[in-house]
């Protein structure tokens, strides 16, 4: 289909911003993802990703989520995947300022690999920089509540986009730690943190039974202003009535653990790792 199939320009001079980096973007190869849909357990998995034109973060994490996409690699390797951000971008293509905004936000489903919009994603900052974002995850959960397909998978997962991470390292995990052996029937999170008993936000493992009674009942869980969204997380599936498992050989995060090490091939996930030099030899040496 020609670049511009998606919108409707008269002339070229005419066009916004947006629409000519839409139109000046090229298409990326993008992998086939057939065949994932039948790997056991289902893994829905997803992200928030901050845009170019939304937050100073933005190159960074479009760069982060550009690298795993044409690699299929990261959120990529699930049964199915949702890439969120402030508006839609078409994630099969990259131009002067990265993934370009969708113009419009008018989808054509034929041409356009499209993100989720969900509004505002910009945190305030919070003790230590920590960004206090809850507000913008809970409104994803919204967006996956919406969408229907929480009750296809076992397991959803969140990352964040320095997450280096395996999901079939993670299904092993499942079907071998958990009393369900995987199937997601237990209504429970997973703590990956010992160091404080928690669940850390770079990587949220959470069952099926679960994901449906967070997105069903998360807007009446008090604390989603003026707190990170791990911490609230944890807080609203307690009140919940949702129980944490420990896995405390699920993640390596430097914020948990004081260190950074990407050797052990049975750690599913490593953070922070936001350049991409840093990310492709943490990935690399986890597979060694």
């Amino acid at each position: 289909a020609p670049a511009n199939a998606a919108i409707n320009v008269a002339e070229p001079t005419t066009m916004d911003s947006v629409a000519r980096n839409y139109v000046d973007s090229a298409f990326i190869p993008i992998p086939q993802f057939a065949g994932r849909s039948e790997k056991w357990p289902s893994l829905f998995c997803w992200l928030l990703m901050q845009t170019v034109n939304n937050n100073p973060m933005g190159w960074e994490e479009e760069k982060l989520v550009k690298h795993q996409l044409i690699r299929g690699i990261g959120i990529f390797q699930c049964n199915d995947w949702a890439v969120m951000s402030n508006v839609a971008v078409a994630l099969n293509r990259w131009g002067p300022l990265g993934f370009p905004i969708i113009p419009n936000g008018k989808i054509n489903p034929l041409i356009d690999l499209a993100s989720w919009a969900i509004g505002d994603t910009q945190a305030n900052k919070g003790a230590q920089s920590n960004p206090l974002n809850s507000v913008a995850f809970r409104n994803a959960w919204f967006a996956l509540r919406d969408s229907n397909k929480l009750p296809e998978h076992d397991w959803v997962v969140k990352v964040d986009p320095d997450t280096v991470w395996f999901a079939n390292r993670l299904r092993e995990h499942l079907k071998t730690n958990m009393p369900g052996h995987g199937n997601g029937l237990d209504s429970v999170f997973l703590n990956n943190c010992q160091r404080f008993n928690t669940m850390q936000g770079p990587m949220e493992v959470i069952s099926k039974n679960a994901a449906l009674k967070v997105a069903a009942g998360i807007g009446s869980c008090a604390g989603a202003d003026g707190s990170g969204e791990d911490h609230f997380m944890v807080v609203c599936m307690q009140q919940l009535g949702i129980n944490g498992y420990m896995d405390q050989t699920l993640l390596n995060d430097l914020y948990c653990d004081g260190y950074s090490r990407c050797t052990d091939n049975w750690k599913v996930a490593f953070h922070p790792h936001k350049a991409i030099g840093d990310f492709t030899q943490c990935y690399n040496q986890a597979l060694r």
